[in-house]
């Protein structure tokens, strides 16, 4: 996905995306494929952190892992599980029914310092208690024309997602001194269908078609009493229709060019969607244009580039508490790349490079118009080296960049970004390959380096990175 952006939707398989093991089988003529094949997937994940938030900027050059000491016991919990359950059913030889259905629960709070004046600090607290349900189902074919054989896909899904939420501020070192600010409850319900077909007429023409149809509703509603000033209501029920439109050409052996138009959309962030002066708000749109090229070169050489072109409009704004507008619109262009190559049997590189030149083409002050879309790097990119020696041992090398980007709106400050370095070895039997073991090493030089930037309470704070740390871990299947 590019930096600042969502990645365009597929309801059939990306043709040119590597393939992905965990997803399910094509529907292929035959005898060969079971009736019906079913998978079982779960996560239970735990965290707890003890940690400053922020550094101010002559904080952070002197000692990155220092601590500011205006701030308190800052830190962070959180636990999270989710169990999703597929269904593959062959309805006919060129028809499967692809089902799925998933719970996740999920509970998170934090506590974080920061300035709210040159000279003060004070300590926020906030939790979210959030539980997520949806379920959808599709139908997978291929259908043979006088013309061609088409590949389809038509379905719905929904979710349905609640979240208890509670925020403080003014805490002494965790101590809540204040009633809250917020303590709500909201749901928001998604019911989406979608429908996709692609038809390879020609070598040279092979055209697809998408539509996809969602629709929000939910509300907001108090759990207790609040000073805050925040909207909650109903959330006034939105639907939008996305098109996707596309085609790839194979103009020679080893050589596919593609083009693609998309559109997607956004509902208004945090609270604004319960308020009732964003009743007759339309959503934020979001348009995207895409050409590309994919090369295989040589036995075990992959080339892929892209050029896109990412437009926003109808943002939201803020006119006074509880009033808002359609106003505003952002432009972003940009270049992706990837390599991938497998030098040997035992030896592959890749690289990742992604760029995105955003900037704001509409708003209500005059004054931003051209700027960079804050809190977008310019580029990104991964490069990684996996070393396999002997059988069922491997190593990988991975560098990491994220580029500069605007941290205010104006752009008057910016941070120059940074570069860390991974090392990892896994070890996977050969004669159980159910399950793996794995060790790394996070940022093997010990860099110092600021996963984030911002002005907080008009002073350049910044969150430092992690250390070098060790992870290690298990991946099993059952």
């Amino acid at each position: 996905m590019r930096p600042g952006t969502r990645a365009p939707f597929f309801l059939l398989p990306d043709p040119d995306a590597p393939p992905d093991p965990a997803a399910p089988p094509p529907s292929e003529p035959g005898p060969r494929l079971p009736a019906a094949e079913h998978r079982r997937r779960g996560r239970l994940h735990e965290a707890e952190g003890d940690s400053p938030s922020y550094l101010t900027a002559a904080q952070f050059a002197t000692d990155p892992y220092g601590k500011d000491p205006r701030a308190m016991n800052d830190g962070a919990t959180k636990h999270f599980a989710t169990l999703r359950a597929d269904l593959n059913y062959a309805l006919t030889p060129d028809i499967r029914l692809l089902s799925f259905a998933y719970g996740t629960r999920q509970d998170f709070t934090r506590w974080f310092s920061r300035p709210v004046s040159p000279a003060a600090w004070r300590q926020r607290e906030e939790t979210y208690d959030r539980t997520v349900l949806g379920a959808g189902t599709s139908l997978n074919g291929r259908t043979q024309t006088r013309w061609t054989t088409l590949n389809w896909v038509a379905g719905v899904e929904t979710f349905r997602e609640s979240t208890a939420y509670q925020y403080f501020d003014g805490l002494d070192r965790r101590m809540r001194l204040s009633p809250a600010i917020d303590d709500r409850t909201s749901t928001l319900d998604s019911l989406s269908a979608f429908a996709e077909v692609d038809a390879p007429i020609h070598a040279l023409f092979q055209p697809s078609l998408g539509l996809r149809w969602d629709r929000f509703s939910g509300g907001c509603s108090l759990d207790g009493a609040e000073t805050g000033s925040d909207p909650c209501g109903p959330l006034a029920r939105l639907s939008h229709a996305s098109p996707k439109l596309g085609v790839r050409s194979d103009v020679a052996p080893g050589v596919r060019l593609r083009a693609s138009w998309a559109e997607g959309f956004a509902l208004p962030n945090t609270f604004a969607k319960y308020a009732l002066g964003a009743s007759q708000l339309d959503p934020n749109v979001f348009r995207q244009t895409e050409v590309g090229a994919q090369f295989k070169p040589a036995q075990g050489l992959l080339l892929d580039i892209a050029a896109y072109r990412l437009r926003s409009s109808d943002e939201i704004r803020t006119v006074a508490p509880g009033v808002y507008e359609n106003d505003g619109a952002t432009l972003r262009r940009g270049v992706e790349a990837s390599v991938l190559w497998s030098l040997r049997p035992d030896l592959d590189v890749s690289l990742v490079y992604g760029s995105a030149r955003s900037r704001i083409t509409e708003n209500a002050s005059a004054a931003l118009l051209g700027k960079s879309v804050a809190g977008v790097p310019r580029y990104t990119a991964t490069a990684a080296i996996n070393w396999t020696p002997v059988a069922a041992w491997t190593g990988t090398l991975t560098w990491r960049r994220v580029g500069a980007y605007a941290v205010t709106a104006d752009n008057s400050v910016n941070y120059a970004g940074y570069a860390t370095v991974d090392l990892g070895v896994s070890y996977v039997p050969p004669a159980a390959s159910r399950y793996r073991l794995y060790a790394t090493v996070v940022n093997v030089g010990d860099k110092a380096y600021a996963t984030s930037a911002a002005v907080i309470g008009g002073t350049q704070v910044f969150a430092p990175g992690a250390p070098r740390s060790f992870k290690v871990g298990a991946q099993m299947q059952f």
